[in-house]
């Protein structure tokens, strides 16, 4: 979470400002020309381009159990200190050993039980989605993205913070 000023008034808000790439929901505010942080509204459900010069900001609520504890799981490091969640092109979610990881269908990785959370983290601010040029795509099972892209969700500063905290307790 950080607080945002609006560019024109200097009113303040607490949430995490949306990166280009993201949909905008309902509930999401926008930095009005009037001063105000005003709603999404007919908005909700476009992507954010990468030149928008619009603030888009999401207050997420509470984090949930299931996330609290697959933010915990990631900041322990299970494959190293690269670990991080691959989305497959089928959608499924999956705790990869790297962002260029080879995936591989010989290799054994752990799905994610409870996928929604990892949105609800992105929300928080604590998992970034990127793009990676996947390693040694040459294997006959390998099944990265158009173009040797491997869809992937790293942690950020905050949920690395956040997660050590989390496995401190």
């Amino acid at each position: 979470m950080q607080t945002l000023a609006h560019p024109v008034s200097g009113v303040t808000i607490q949430g995490v400002r949306l990166a280009p790439g993201g949909k905008i929901q309902e509930g999401d505010k926008y930095d009005s020309t009037c001063g105000a942080w005003e709603e999404a509204g007919n908005a909700a459900g476009l992507t954010i381009h990468p030149r928008c010069q619009t603030i888009w900001v999401r207050q997420p609520g509470v984090l949930s159990e299931n996330a609290w504890t697959l933010l915990g799981y990631l900041a322990l490091q299970p494959w190293g200190t690269r670990t991080c969640i691959g989305k497959r092109r089928s959608g499924g979610l999956y705790v990869i050993p790297s962002p260029d990881f080879n995936w591989d269908g010989r290799v054994g990785v752990g799905q994610v039980q409870h996928p929604e959370c990892v949105q609800e983290l992105v929300d928080h601010g604590y998992l970034a989605l990127g793009q990676f040029e996947a390693n040694n795509v040459m294997s006959d099972y390998a099944t990265v993205w158009t173009g040797h892209q491997n869809r992937v969700y790293t942690l950020t500063e905050a949920g690395k913070q956040k997660g050590e905290e989390i496995i401190s307790q």
